[in-house]
C-alpha cells in the first residue's frame, strides 16, 4: 500500500486502511494509537498483540476472524483499485497547466484532498461518525470509496437467527453450512471423532459425536433433527435442515418461511462472522466430485438415498408374540421420546396396532447422556427361519488384498435403515415402550437374518466391480 501510495496517499490514511483489514481484536487495541505513531512501530505492536491472542487458545480460532480477513483479498483488490483511481486522478490533475495567480490555491486544494482522499465521507479520523458540510460553489466529485463502495470496507455481514420456542435458544440460518452444528457443550475430550469439519477458510473444526434436537419455530410442526456437536460458538440450522423440512430464509423481511405450510417465523439479522462449513477440505482434489454426489454422503437419512428393490422378510413359524413394555429410568425415557420422535420424522417407523411386540434395549453410548436404542427379539428371531445367504469370512481378506496398492472403506449412514421391510412383515417388526407400540418400515436393528439381507444387498450393489470385497 505504501508503494502505491507514495507521496500521493497520506500515512495517516494508509494506516486508517491497513488497520481495516485487521482481524476485529487487533483493531479495537490499535485503533487509538495508530494515528500517533508511525507505521513500523504500528506494525511491530501489531504482531505482539496477534502472537498474545494466538497463544490464548479457544473456538475463536475457528470463528473470531473477522469478515473482513476472510475477504481479505476482496477488500485488498478494492482498495487497491482506489489507490490506483486516486493516484490517477491526481496525476491527470497535476498534468494540467497551471496559472501563477492559481498555483497558490490549487496546491492548498490538494493537499487538503489528499487527506481525505480514501475515507468514507461519513467518517472522520478516530472513527467519529460526522456529516459533511456542503460548500458552496462547484460540485466536488465523490470519494472513491463512496462512488465504487460504498461502506464495503466497514459493513458486517449479517445474518438471520430464528429462536426456538421449546428451548428459547437462538440458532443461526445459514444457507452456506452444509451440515448442521451446535456447541459441543459438556462433551469433553474423550468424545472426540473421527470426523473433521472444514471452514471456508481452511480451518479444520473437530467434532464430539451428534444429538437429537427437537425444534419449534413457531411453524405448527415440531422438528427433530440431528446437530453434529464441534467447537462452534453457536447453533447452526444448515442447509442439510433447510433441504429436508422445505424452508427458504428471506432476509430482507427476516423471516423463515415454511414452504409446506405456508407459514413463517420472525427472525432477526445480527452480524457475525461468515464461516461456511462442509464435510469436505475445499482444497482437495475430490472436492468437486464429492459435491456433486453430496446427497448420498449426508449425514441424515433420505428417502431418495435409500434402497428400493431390496426387502428384507421375516417367515415366522409360529402364532404372534407378545411381551410387556420394560420400565426405563427418566433419562432414558426422554432418549426414548427423542429418538423414536426422530424415527417418525424421517418415516423409519410408525404407530403400531400389531399383535407382534417386543421390547426395547438401550446401551449407553461413549458421550454422556448418550444412547443406542435397538429391539430385543430374541423370541421374535427364536421363530424366524434362517437364511442361508453367505457372509464373507473376514480371514479371507488377505487373499483377496494381495498385490493392491489402494485401499478404501465405506461407512453407511444407519446402514440397516437404508433397506425397507417387507410389507406383509412390518407389523413382526412392533416394539413396545411406555410411549406407545412402535413399527418399523426399514430394517431395524436386532432381527435374525439381517446381515444377510445387508450382504445380499452390498453383493447386488458392487457386482459389477472387480475389487469388490
Amino acid at each position: 500500500m505504501q508503494a502505491l501510495g507514495r507521496e500521493h496517499v497520506s500515512d495517516e490514511t494508509l494506516m486508517l486502511l491497513w488497520v481495516r483489514l485487521l482481524p476485529s481484536e487487533l483493531a479495537v487495541l490499535l485503533n487509538k494509537s495508530v494515528i500517533k505513531v508511525n507505521a513500523p512501530q504500528v506494525v511491530a505492536k501489531a504482531d505482539r498483540l496477534h502472537e498474545r491472542l494466538k497463544s490464548s487458545k479457544s473456538y475463536s480460532q475457528i470463528f473470531s476472524l473477522d469478515s473482513a480477513q476472510d475477504s481479505e483479498s476482496d477488500v485488498t483488490v478494492k482498495i487497491t483499485n482506489a489507490v490506483l483511481a486516486a493516484i490517477s486522478a491526481q496525476t491527470k490533475s497535476d498534468q494540467r497547466p497551471s496559472h501563477p495567480k492559481t498555483k497558490e490555491r490549487y496546491n492548498k486544494s490538494k493537499s487538503s484532498n489528499r487527506c481525505r482522499l480514501l475515507l468514507h465521507p461519513t467518517l472522520c479520523m478516530g472513527g467519529q461518525i460526522c456529516t459533511p458540510r456542503q460548500r458552496p460553489g462547484k460540485l466536488e466529485y465523490p470519494d472513491v470509496c463512496e462512488a465504487s463502495a460504498p461502506g464495503s470496507l466497514i459493513s458486517d455481514s449479517k445474518r438471520l437467527f430464528i429462536k426456538d420456542l421449546c428451548s428459547g435458544s437462538v440458532y443461526l440460518i445459514d444457507t452456506g453450512v452444509e451440515i448442521s452444528v451446535c456447541p459441543r457443550g459438556d462433551a469433553d475430550d474423550s468424545a472426540l471423532t473421527c470426523m473433521i469439519l472444514h471452514a471456508a477458510n481452511g480451518t479444520a473444526i473437530k467434532t464430539y459425536g451428534s444429538c437429537n434436537i427437537n425444534l419449534n419455530f413457531g411453524l405448527r410442526r415440531k422438528m427433530n433433527w440431528s446437530f453434529i456437536r464441534a467447537d462452534v460458538p453457536y447453533s447452526i440450522f444448515g442447509a442439510d435442515a433447510l433441504v429436508h423440512f422445505d424452508l427458504v430464509p428471506h432476509l430482507k423481511c427476516n423471516r423463515l418461511i415454511d414452504n409446506l405450510t405456508g407459514l413463517f417465523a420472525q427472525g432477526h439479522l445480527a452480524p457475525v462472522t461468515v464461516h461456511g462449513i462442509s464435510l469436505v477440505d475445499p482444497s482437495h482434489p475430490l472436492a468437486h466430485i464429492l459435491r456433486k454426489h453430496s446427497q448420498i454422503f449426508n449425514s441424515q437419512a433420505t428417502p431418495s438415498a435409500r434402497a428400493t428393490k431390496m426387502l428384507h422378510y421375516l417367515p415366522t413359524t409360529d402364532d404372534p408374540i407378545a411381551q410387556r413394555a420394560r420400565r426405563l429410568t427418566p433419562e432414558k425415557l426422554k432418549a426414548v421420546r427423542q429418538q423414536f420422535a426422530k424415527w417418525r420424522e424421517e418415516g423409519i417407523c410408525r404407530p403400531s396396532d400389531s399383535p407382534w411386540s417386543s421390547p426395547i434395549h438401550i446401551v449407553p453410548k461413549k458421550t454422556p447422556g448418550d444412547f443406542r436404542i435397538c429391539g430385543d427379539y430374541r423370541k421374535l428371531n427364536a421363530v424366524t427361519k434362517p437364511n442361508r445367504y453367505p457372509v464373507p469370512n473376514l480371514h479371507d481378506f488377505t487373499s483377496i488384498l494381495d498385490g493392491s496398492k489402494i485401499f478404501s472403506t465405506l461407512d453407511l449412514y444407519q446402514a440397516f435403515h437404508q433397506i425397507p421391510m417387507a410389507p406383509e412383515d412390518v407389523p413382526k417388526t412392533a416394539l413396545i415402550t411406555p410411549i406407545g407400540l412402535f413399527e418399523f418400515l426399514f430394517m431395524p436393528f436386532g432381527l435374525r437374518n439381517a446381515s444377510q439381507t445387508f450382504q445380499q444387498y452390498v453383493n447386488k450393489a458392487l457386482w459389477d466391480l472387480p475389487f469388490r470385497f
